[in-house]
């Protein structure tokens, strides 16, 4: 499967057969202007950073998506703005830490706080939160 996402204004996750370029399917828009993506190495979760306007606040977003099931999981907000908008997203090996760069330069460890659970196993991560 490959997996592409809309930057900027275009925000929707897409699945794609790399082998015949037919569309497998839409998972659906992130909030705000999208600034970048990745997929963990083992294709199961995609991290999409955003820039957007959040109570009237600019904020940074981080939405991460189960491509399992399709759906946004968690989104994580700060303060922040476009200046500072992250625009490189690397996963650690064993998928538990995000880090992210910016145009601000500054380098950002994100520890993931639940358990990235299985495929298979059925479970979703706690505390689970649908994206706008």
């Amino acid at each position: 499967m490959l997996i592409t996402a809309g930057l900027g204004r275009e925000r929707t996750l897409e699945a794609w057969d790399p082998r015949t370029g037919g569309h497998l399917r839409s998972f659906g828009e992130s909030e705000g202007q999208c600034t970048a993506f990745s997929v963990s190495a083992d294709e199961r979760w995609a991290c999409v950073a955003c820039f957007a306007y959040v109570e009237s606040k600019e904020s940074l977003l981080i939405h991460l998506w189960d491509l399992e099931e399709g759906a946004c999981v968690r989104t994580v907000k700060r303060e922040g703005s476009l200046n500072t908008s992250i625009r490189s997203i690397h996963w650690s090996s064993r998928g538990e830490k995000l880090l992210t760069a910016g145009l601000n330069t500054f380098l950002t460890e994100w520890m993931l706080d639940w358990e990235l659970n299985a495929p298979g196993s059925g479970s979703t991560a706690p505390g689970q939160r649908q994206c706008p």
